[in-house]
């Protein structure tokens, strides 16, 4: 969780726009007191926002200042560091990548320190590729006032101050020691084989599913630690479990490794769906409630709750193979990461699914040549009465024999 912030003579000043964020700062109050973690290696923060803000916040092209992460991003990494296997369901646009790529830049420096990162793309290794240089962007050196580095080092000494309106985030940054890419960096590339090597011997490779229905393969990393499988709705091919039977293999003697999978919906096939469905079938199961189209979001925003109060495993009983995060775009607007003007335009364009890529839904509209969404499925134990009622086939259905008999 976290919030915008405006710039004033004195520092980063809060601008709280919803209860969200005036709860995480009265936790955080809270939370001053107490003596802050720092990563195995080089002792950064590990409070991811403020690890964020030391690297350097992104700029928010809606409201022209500079902005911390949002709650919502917040909970997406203390799920993937708590709960390791995490399925995102999300809008277009929402930087929910991006928050993933700063997780991972604070564990390789912690729990994936001299271990070796995957990233993957359902699509083409040029999306990968593009991620894992993003990663990359947040470590390499650029031009400041005061000369050209990567980023001023932050001790997380200095939170309790900070929080407690004591210090200003200017005077704890101020003189603070220089990190420079080379001193993170051992060396990187960005081809046919694309790689980062980390100074402390972590390793983050990137790498695409061939698009034939056949049997997937992954070499090269040897001791993985991590996978984030970005686009992972998007493989082009009708039955894409191969790859995930090849790269859940990496992971099988590590109890702690990360296994992210985020997409936005395409269509009711994949193993992306499937994996999505199985998790809310459970959940309905546990809950009581019907699993619908229009009740994923109850679902998830019930186990999310249940995980932040610390009951997750007491209530349920038990640990969903994959735990959801659904972040539709209303949440994006909350948080001045979407334009509301730019969605508008979205909805009206006719080109676009505007419930699956910014709603967060399963339809098929616009991948099948059927519209799933708006058919009624009859279940295998319906009663003989039904079934001599109605035809087995369309082949009953105009008057011929059936292939059933």
């Amino acid at each position: 969780m976290g919030f915008a912030k405006q710039q004033s003579r004195r520092g980063y000043r809060m601008r709280i726009s919803d209860e969200d964020t005036k709860a995480y700062f009265a936790a955080q109050k809270k939370r001053a007191k107490k003596k802050y973690k720092k990563t195995k290696n080089w002792s950064f923060t590990t409070d991811i926002i403020y690890f964020r803000r030391m690297l350097g916040n992104p700029l928010s092209k809606l409201t022209g200042q500079i902005q911390d992460l949002a709650p919502f991003q917040v909970d997406y990494h203390m799920a993937i560091q708590t709960q390791h296997r995490v399925i995102m369901n999300k809008s277009r646009k929402l930087g929910a990548t991006e928050t993933v790529n700063t997780s991972f830049a604070l564990n390789v420096f912690d729990r994936y320190a001299g271990h070796d990162i995957l990233y993957g793309a359902g699509n083409e290794l040029k999306v990968a590729r593009e991620v894992l240089y993003r990663l990359y962007e947040l470590f390499m050196d650029k031009d400041h006032p005061d000369g050209r580095y990567a980023f001023r080092y932050f001790d997380p000494e200095y939170i309790p101050k900070i929080e407690s309106g004591s210090m200003t985030w200017e005077e704890a940054m101020d003189g603070a020691e220089k990190i420079h890419e080379s001193d993170l960096i051992r060396k990187k590339k960005f081809g046919p084989e694309p790689t980062i090597e980390f100074t402390n011997g972590t390793r983050a490779f990137a790498w695409a599913m061939v698009r034939q229905e056949k049997a997937q393969s992954f070499r090269g990393a040897d001791d993985l630690i991590a996978i984030f499988f970005t686009e992972a709705a998007h493989t082009g091919m009708r039955q894409d479990q191969s790859a995930m039977n090849a790269l859940k293999p990496n992971l099988a003697q590590r109890d702690d490794a990360d296994f992210i999978l985020e997409s936005t919906p395409n269509g009711r096939r994949g193993f992306y769906y499937n994996y999505w469905m199985e998790s809310m079938k459970v959940l309905g199961k546990q809950f009581d409630i019907p699993v619908k189209d229009d009740t994923h979001q109850t679902l998830v925003d019930r186990v999310n709750a249940l995980w932040k109060k610390g009951k997750y495993k007491k209530d349920l009983g038990f640990i969903l193979d994959w735990f959801p995060f659904r972040v539709p775009y209303q949440i994006g607007i909350d948080h001045n990461i979407l334009s509301k003007k730019f969605i508008e335009s979205e909805k009206r364009d006719p080109e676009i699914d505007f419930k699956q890529e910014y709603e967060c839904y399963f339809t098929s509209t616009y991948s099948s040549a059927i519209d799933t969404s708006n058919l009624k499925f009859v279940p295998d134990d319906v009663s003989a009465e039904y079934r001599k009622k109605y035809p087995k086939d369309l082949l009953e259905l105009v008057g011929k024999k059936s292939v059933q008999y």
